[in-house]
């Protein structure tokens, strides 16, 4: 809240806040619903023979519950593309290709965290014939509940998405080197949340007084 460059953008029932000049080459950032969507245009990993080669990058956002809401979940998904070259009889190591990092949660008053591992759906197993740039699809997800006993009354977190790409490749004086690729194109988050249950006090407080109400207009009447 102290830094004037801060962005806020309210969703359906919370609302993120972000530094824009931040962001790094995760890219500048929409909100849709409780979503908080990435898209990415250079977060990308290369190797054409240069063993391996790594990229990172770490995004903060605060997440803050709006009146009446709780914060249940946190999860991210993203997607991307990737192209390995066959490997050749007799050449350098296969290629490989990776995605990893973690998504992280504190409260507020930095007193809780909370962390899981990204985590491609499917192996990188795909390869092209030499030359050939048709890229191959992965995706990679991550999830955090914070509906237990410990994260009761948050409803402010300071959420991390960190994020790792590694592309490994050969060479071999002959054959020439071979070729990795990587690169992230969607980064999403989701929140999820659940409306602030009304305690039963209230509900009987409020039976009564409308109770007392309708004798009184009754003795009116």
């Amino acid at each position: 809240a102290a830094n004037a460059a801060t962005t806020t953008e309210c969703g359906d029932t919370v609302c993120f806040s972000w530094d824009p000049g931040a962001v790094s080459i995760f890219g500048a950032p929409s909100v849709v619903g409780d979503n908080i969507i990435f898209d990415p245009t250079t977060f990308s990993a290369s190797s054409t023979g240069q063993g391996l080669v790594f990229t990172n990058a770490t995004v903060n956002i605060m997440v803050e519950a709006q009146a009446g809401y709780n914060l249940d979940t946190a999860s991210l998904a993203e997607a991307g593309d990737y192209i390995m070259w066959e490997p050749l009889p007799g050449g350098p190591d296969p290629s490989a290709v990776s995605v990893g990092g973690q998504l992280r949660v504190r409260d507020a008053a930095n007193t809780l965290l909370a962390t899981d591992s990204i985590a491609a759906s499917e192996p990188f197993d795909k390869y092209n014939p030499a030359f050939c740039m048709s890229p191959n699809n992965w995706t990679a997800t991550a999830g955090i509940d914070l509906s237990g006993d410990d994260w009761d009354g948050v409803n402010s977190i300071v959420l991390k998405v960190e994020n790792l790409l590694t592309a490994y490749s050969g060479s071999d004086s002959f054959l020439g080197p071979q070729l990795a690729f990587i690169e992230k194109k969607e980064v999403a988050v989701s929140i999820g949340t659940s409306v602030i249950p009304v305690p039963a006090a209230f509900w009987l407080f409020a039976s009564g007084l409308l109770g007392i109400i309708a004798i009184a207009r009754r003795k009116r009447a």
